[in-house]
């Protein structure tokens, strides 16, 4: 039988589920970041050949 089946481990793969859930909220962000600036970058350049 695998270690993990038998909860001998339960603390380590909550940890382990955690680090993946933090690891997707930061990837997560970072792409929110990223679109926000992208965005941005396209209205400065709209602004600036309006002029």
């Amino acid at each position: 039988m695998p270690i993990h089946q038998t909860g001998e481990y339960p603390m380590l793969e909550e940890l382990m589920a955690h680090k993946k859930i933090e690891r997707k909220k930061e990837l997560d962000r970072r792409r929110h970041r990223r679109a926000q600036r992208l965005k941005q970058r396209v209205r400065e350049a709209k602004a600036a050949a309006k002029n």
